[in-house]
């Protein structure tokens, strides 16, 4: 077994548009290894959040797939599956927190309801099996009734005994089925798990009834529901205040520990990266520039494009006057040839505009796509 969750191997990504093709990935290479937390960093439209659904298979309909695979676990490739054949994958092993909880949640579903249907998909018979254990066993209140009504002889009696039933954990909220109640309890538990106060009736809610930190919890809880080997995270603090954001990513971060997956975490907050993350991808207008260990990528950053992002972060204390990179991310619909950082960088030479620099390791676990590094040659931003 490979020690790689997921490995993206060159993956080119097209748009179509009626302005032309959009080049949006362009030979995008990362690996996230198991148990890790995988940095993916970059300015706002680099192509971070649609590498993340690549890896989910859930992009746009006017996405082309051009080149690249996409391997999990080493013996599968995502981009061949059969539809039926990647949905018993996705929110099962591989889960998404989206960045806009108000549109990744179903605003005429009530919460409850939207964690016991990803249950239900994935465990469907793990859940059955249980209700009807608990049914088996049940010696309580009313247990030849129950019997009873399952065996068919007590038809007409259901809507009297309803009240009674609920509070019966393996019948709670239906009498056809009990493995509704099965799943309410498990949703609540998971409610639980992710620290909202209440579960109980906040199960019962619909996500308008809900502050944006209680909202992202849910969809925290819906993807972790079955346990996921990679769990990826798309600016999950985006839509919160400060404090929230604090405690969503100490959250997570606990929750990784107690169910020992992968987190990809998408994000343009370097802060958050070198607080939470074990290695870092830097991202620029759809390729991956440089590759590091956290805390070799915040100290010894190579590529002129990552040496800007770090001058632009301001720290307190530091006198330093702060940098900005010149000039504005490219339009992928006619993107620069060779780099495409060269038009914004001041080492930028002839064959940066002619060739695409491979990603090369310069040094264990330290990979860099740059023509001057290849050189010999290096020098400050």
């Amino acid at each position: 077994m490979t020690e790689n969750v997921v490995e993206v191997r060159d993956l080119k990504i097209n748009f179509t548009t009626y302005e032309g093709i959009m080049k949006v990935l362009d030979g995008v290479n990362l690996r996230i290894r198991k148990g890790e937390v995988l940095g993916l960093v970059g300015e706002t439209g680099c192509g971070k959040t649609m590498t993340g659904r690549a890896i989910m298979r859930i992009l746009p309909s006017n996405a082309i797939v051009v080149n690249g695979e996409i391997n999990f676990e080493g013996k599968t490739e995502l981009l061949k599956l059969k539809e039926d054949e990647m949905r018993n994958i996705r929110g099962k092993q591989i889960s998404m927190i989206f960045q806009e909880p108000r549109r990744a949640l179903h605003p005429t579903l009530n919460v409850g309801n939207q964690i016991s249907e990803v249950y239900e998909l994935h465990m469907k018979e793990e859940i059955l099996k249980t209700a009807l254990k608990e049914m088996d066993e049940y010696q309580g209140p009313f247990s030849n009734t129950i019997r009873g009504i399952y065996a068919g002889e007590l038809e007409g009696k259901k809507p009297v005994l309803k009240k009674i039933f609920d509070r019966i954990p393996f019948l709670r909220g239906s009498l056809n089925e009990p493995k509704k109640g099965v799943l309410i309890d498990k949703s609540r538990k998971m409610l639980g798990m992710v620290q909202i106060p209440d579960p109980e009736r906040v199960s019962e809610q619909y996500p308008h009834e809900l502050s944006g930190g209680m909202m992202q919890r849910v969809l925290i809880s819906i993807a972790l529901a079955c346990n996921p080997k990679l769990l990826i995270a798309d600016e999950p603090t985006t839509s919160v205040d400060v404090t929230t954001q604090a405690k969503l990513l100490d959250l997570i971060m606990d929750l990784k520990k107690s169910y020992g997956g992968s987190i990809l975490l998408i994000t343009h907050n370097l802060a958050v990266v070198a607080e939470t993350c074990d290695r870092v991808c830097v991202m620029y207008a759809g390729t991956i520039v440089e590759e590091a260990e956290t805390g070799t990528l915040f100290n010894e950053p190579i590529h002129p494009y990552t040496k800007g992002l770090l001058a632009a972060i301001p720290i307190i204390g530091r006198k330093k006057e702060l940098k900005s990179i010149p000039g504005f991310v490219p339009n992928f619909l006619n993107p620069p040839s060779g780099c495409r950082f060269h038009p914004r960088c001041n080492l930028a030479e002839e064959i940066c505009s002619e060739k695409k620099p491979s990603l090369v390791e310069v040094e264990k676990g330290h990979f860099v796509a740059c023509h001057k590094l290849l050189g010999g040659l290096d020098g400050d931003v």
